[in-house]
């Protein structure tokens, strides 16, 4: 009897955690969009989009950007959806039609940003646009653990969508904890080949130490010039603002 009730248990844990992310995927809740404004009027909007399981105060904080409004997009513990949570801004966003609009966007955070139809450009930060631009060996790696993410996720419910991963935002002595959800999500995401739109207007910084993605044919997929940057390790706490990302956004202009 006791076994039949830890499997009731375990399947209504699975399901009822299924359904939710499902209806979360499909509604308003991808995201959790903060603003900061310097003018009441604002003429310039930046919109920050961050990577694998961070947030973007935390990962666009050395970079200098800046705007006469900032738009944090905020990602959600509950799970991860590019077209979803790209529809959420749009939606959001559509009041400053009249502004000058860029988008910053690190590694799968890009993904979002191919989906959203306001911008004069995307400065598109390491981005990781499909598994294919993966380094030999890499890919089967990637692909793998998609799907096993995927499967832990169904498997552990409710469990899966709880703060357990942690990960160090920029100067901050607090671990920030992430969810196995999100980065399953994002993972299934990067497994995914689609083409999104948005592919004019991009400029590129890449990291010229990166072990994982080939910068090379990440160019040669967005068919835009790249400016190589470094990059300082993530894992030190109380890290000064890198001058060479500032330098690269600062210099660059429009991609052709």
């Amino acid at each position: 009897m006791s076994r039949i009730i830890l499997i009731l248990v375990f399947v209504i844990n699975a399901l009822s955690c299924l359904i939710v992310r499902k209806c979360v995927h499909q509604g308003k809740m991808t995201l959790r969009i903060i603003e900061t404004s310097k003018f009441m009027v604002p003429k310039t909007v930046s919109i920050l989009l961050a990577g694998f399981l961070d947030q973007p105060k935390h990962a666009f904080y050395r970079l200098g950007v800046g705007a006469d409004r900032m738009v944090y997009a905020n990602y959600s513990l509950m799970g991860w959806d590019a077209h979803n949570a790209a529809k959420q801004i749009n939606e959001h966003l559509s009041r400053y039609a009249n502004c000058e609009i860029d988008i910053f966007a690190i590694d799968i955070g890009d993904k979002i940003a191919r989906d959203l139809l306001i911008g004069e450009y995307v400065y598109a930060i390491n981005p990781i646009p499909s598994i294919k631009v993966l380094k030999r060996g890499w890919q089967p790696v990637f692909f793998s653990l998609a799907w096993l993410m995927e499967i832990a996720t169904l498997l552990l419910g409710w469990i899966a969508v709880l703060p357990l991963i942690p990960s160090k935002g920029w100067r901050m002595p607090r671990r920030k904890m992430y969810s196995i959800a999100l980065l399953a999500d994002q993972l299934w995401e990067i497994r995914s080949n689609a083409r999104r739109r948005g592919w004019i207007n991009t400029s590129l910084i890449l990291n010229s130490g990166n072990r994982i993605v080939d910068n090379g044919l990440v160019a040669e997929y967005y068919g835009t010039r790249a400016v190589e940057a470094s990059l300082v390790d993530a894992d030190t706490p109380y890290v000064s603002p890198n001058e060479t990302y500032r330098i690269a956004l600062k210099n660059m202009s429009p991609a052709d």
